[in-house]
């Protein structure tokens, strides 16, 4: 994944690096693995695990806005991915 750098927005760049800079550390399976963050003048690119799939653009484009239940569901299963034990 590459992200085109706007080299005059210096906090857009930053923006940009730090949540790949986290999901670095993370591992969990369902999460894709984030291997290598690689910056040049340009771009900054993501080399990450490839996932196999529809994403959810595509989801809402097939079927349409998701029922609330549905929504929950996801938000749960994602927050789970995040959760540190104290």
């Amino acid at each position: 994944m590459g992200h085109k750098r706007d080299s005059e927005k210096n906090m857009e760049h930053l923006d940009l690096t730090a949540e790949p800079n986290v999901m670095k550390n993370l591992r969990h399976p369902s999460l894709p693995r984030i291997f290598d963050i690689i910056e040049n003048d340009e771009y900054l690119y993501i080399i990450q695990d490839y996932i196999e799939g529809s994403n959810l653009a595509d989801l809402i484009r097939l079927e349409g806005a998701a029922q609330e239940e549905r929504v929950l569901k996801m938000g749960k299963t994602n927050n789970r991915c995040f959760h540190i034990p104290s």
